[in-house]
């Protein structure tokens, strides 16, 4: 579809940034299989939510980050012209390398160098382990925020894929522990990529977004509500939004530990 509305007015930008951990780990139990198919059906429905958008035209970029990172396209690519690669994975987790592909891509003479304006971006993390290089991705985090205007004002959230994910560095990526979201098997992992990147959309909405914002948060809830409605039964995500303001669960966690991907859920 072309970069107008039905009413033939240019549509802004909506930049969509998939940055994704292709670390060994996520060979186990199935975790890439189970990105690469959600985010396939994900871009399916990102495409027609976009067409019938009167204000954002959805462009989406992919980086992939093991013990190097790079760019699966190297702009952002309008989602009529955007197909799924499949990811593999192996390598460690360099978090650092990610941080600086993001450096150099977010600026006026790379991704964002189109006139007709941008609305402001979508970054979403996913992982599944630990960093590999302490200390220094911490430094190039506190350089980028400092430093890239773009990545400070995006909207960030992050998916942290089993009990492994380390979410205090998730947490320091996107801003703040409401954006972050643990998922421990395979359909809710699936159900919240898409929910996700359908409500991007929506969050993208908002033309300026100050450093410390809401948006991300905001655009986690209703994705979580999205995949709870749809669920049934024991709520996937006990650990991240059933808190009752005393800091007690409301509800029972599943008993077992680890991810689970041969039957799509917990032991």
């Amino acid at each position: 579809m072309a970069n107008t509305n039905v009413e033939g007015m240019t549509r802004k930008i909506l930049p969509v940034v998939y940055v994704i951990d292709t670390s060994g780990s996520m060979i186990d139990d199935g975790k890439i299989g189970a990105v690469n198919d959600a985010m396939r059906e994900a871009v399916d429905l990102l495409r027609d939510v976009s067409d019938n958008n009167a204000n954002a035209e959805v462009r989406v970029a992919v980086l992939k980050f093991s013990t190097a990172a790079d760019w699966e396209k190297p702009d952002l690519v309008p989602l009529d012209d955007f197909f799924w690669n499949d990811l593999s994975a192996g390598g460690t987790t360099q978090v650092a390398r990610a941080l600086e592909a993001i450096d150099e891509k977010f600026s006026t003479k790379q991704l964002f160098n189109s006139d007709v304006g941008y609305k402001t971006p979508v970054v979403i993390f996913m992982s599944d382990g630990e960093p590999t290089d302490p200390g220094e991705w911490e430094k190039k985090l506190d350089w980028v925020m400092n430093n890239n205007k773009w990545f400070r004002i995006s909207i960030k959230v992050a998916i942290a894929i089993g009990d492994d994910a380390d979410r205090a560095c998730l947490t320091k990526l996107v801003g703040n522990s409401e954006s972050v979201v643990t998922v421990r098997d395979i359909d809710t992992l699936k159900s919240l990529i898409k929910a996700v990147t359908i409500n991007t959309i929506m969050a993208g909405e908002t033309r300026n977004v100050k450093p410390g914002s809401n948006a991300g948060k905001d655009l986690m809830e209703k994705a979580v509500e999205e995949v709870k409605g749809t669920a049934g039964g024991a709520d996937p995500f006990w650990d991240n939004w059933n808190q009752s303001s005393s800091g007690t669960s409301t509800t029972n966690p599943p008993t077992g530990d680890g991810w689970n991907g041969d039957n799509g859920g917990w032991n």
